[in-house]
């Protein structure tokens, strides 16, 4: 897999930390925090306590905005232009989520479209702490997951993607969380015994799917053994990673 690298303008500070906040925003939506700064993916503004959400964030620099795709349950274009022109956060997404965002007039400069090919992938260089790498997946008409190396963890957000084996496997391995839907099909299961992540999250799971999982009953319908038990959020929960 070859790979193309972009800068941008936006500075982010420097240093690694001891501790990074997962914090579920509902659906495949979350907030990635150090405790001053975050990173937003794919918010889902129709769930309930967004406006808390909006709230909890008052006081926390945002850094980016990452979208994987344009459909309803992860991309609310007015909401996010919203958010990325309050806070000044760029927001980075591809060809179609970019196109959507200009049209309601998103500050070119906070408008970070990324588009890799099937077989390239390519990595924004943001600041001198953050980068974030947007590979080419299957969902939809376009949909990039993305790789985010920030503050020394390592995290990888597969979006919706359908297939994990587009996905370069090795260059994945010793990440410190996994956020990904187990897509019937997908190889989803090869492909956490492979990169061995040291956290699992698992999204894109409605109330009662939640309700399911809790009963130990979610998974086993989808596979004939689970390779890494997950962690299953709610909106709203928290789930610490610690260096190692």
């Amino acid at each position: 897999m070859c790979c193309r690298i972009e800068n941008s303008k936006h500075s982010v500070m420097s240093s690694s930390v001891e501790k990074m906040d997962i914090i579920s925003l509902g659906n495949a939506g979350f907030l990635v925090s150090d405790g001053s700064m975050g990173i937003v993916i794919d918010p889902y503004c129709a769930v309930p306590g967004w406006n808390s959400f909006l709230k909890r964030l008052a006081n926390k620099r945002i850094v980016a905005i990452v979208i994987t795709h344009g459909h309803w349950d992860h991309f609310e274009p007015r909401e996010v232009v919203a958010l990325a022109q309050d806070r000044n956060a760029l927001v980075v997404c591809p060809h179609q989520v970019s196109h959507r965002l200009f049209n309601l007039n998103l500050n070119p400069e906070l408008n970070a479209e990324l588009e890799p090919t099937s077989a390239d992938r390519i990595v924004r260089s943001i600041g001198v702490d953050l980068t974030i790498s947007a590979y080419r997946t299957e969902h939809g008409s376009e949909h990039n997951s993305y790789l985010l190396e920030w503050r020394g963890f390592r995290l990888f957000h597969d979006g919706d993607n359908e297939n994990t084996r587009l996905l370069d496997w090795d260059s994945l391995c010793g990440l410190d969380g996994l956020m990904l839907c187990p897509w019937q099909g997908s190889g989803w299961v090869e492909f956490i015994e492979h990169i061995r992540p040291r956290h699992w999250f698992l999204m894109h799971l409605d109330s009662s799917e939640l309700e399911a999982h809790d009963r130990e009953l979610f998974l086993p319908e989808l596979c004939d053994h689970i390779p890494q038990t997950p962690i299953a959020l709610r909106p709203g929960q928290t789930y610490e990673i610690y260096k190692v």
